[in-house]
């Protein structure tokens, strides 16, 4: 088991950041949200000094496009040909849940093949099981589906073998993101036993510092 922090903790830039959090953790999420936002195109200069730092990285897609739409497909694929020199272990896109979305999928998936995972956004986790035939894995947004009341254990017993990634994050009822101190310790216990026996990482996507580090503690702790 790994665990990864985003790369969004300092009010800096995505570098800046990296660094930060450098020996805290043993991967980066790279996060990549605003594809419309030409600064946040990476550029190569930060791709190569993102290369020279000590850790994995796995990469979060821009979810700032409608992807039953071919042109949004393009965009995405710019990212992914942009950062292939980090040699990221994943580069994770939102489900939806429109047919449309599936055949795209597919196709995009088969021309990048094995580092391509897909991710619930919401209370859907129920779309894994539409994309279980595509040739993607599957990243579980844990901390997503604590927060809509969905059965996290149900999910990966279903989907054991797709999942690579792991996003985890607790919620105090009202917001999700929050720190790991709000998920109970027998389901935490869980979700620990099975990245540690499917060795995958853990991104503790909570972006608040002290949360973070607390959320580290206490999963390394459990």
């Amino acid at each position: 088991m790994r665990i990864a922090a985003p790369s969004f903790i300092i009010p800096a830039e995505r570098l800046a950041n990296v660094q930060y959090v450098r020996g805290l953790v043993e991967e980066i999420e790279l996060l990549y949200f605003c594809s419309r936002q030409p600064e946040d195109l990476p550029d190569e200069q930060e791709v190569t000094q993102l290369a020279l730092e000590p850790l994995r990285y796995n990469v979060h897609l821009p979810y700032d496009r409608d992807l039953t739409l071919v042109a949004s497909w393009s965009t995405l694929q710019t990212f992914v040909d942009r950062l292939r020199p980090l040699g990221a272990q994943t580069h994770t896109l939102h489900l939806q849940p429109q047919r449309e979305f599936f055949r795209q999928l597919e196709t995009f998936a088969a021309s990048n093949a094995g580092i391509i995972s897909v991710e619930n956004s919401g209370d859907d986790a129920q779309l894994f099981d539409q994309a279980a035939a595509l040739p993607v894995d599957f990243c579980v947004d844990v901390g997503h589906m604590i927060h809509f009341r969905q059965d996290v254990e149900a999910v990966l017993s279903r989907h054991r073998e797709q999942i690579t990634l792991l996003h985890l994050h607790g919620s105090d009822g009202r917001r999700d993101h929050r720190s790991l101190k709000w998920i109970d310790p027998g389901l935490l216990r869980t979700i620990k036993q099975f990245a540690l026996e499917k060795e995958l990482t853990i991104c503790l996507e909570i972006f608040q510092e002290a949360g973070l580090r607390e959320s580290i503690a206490l999963l390394r702790d459990l």
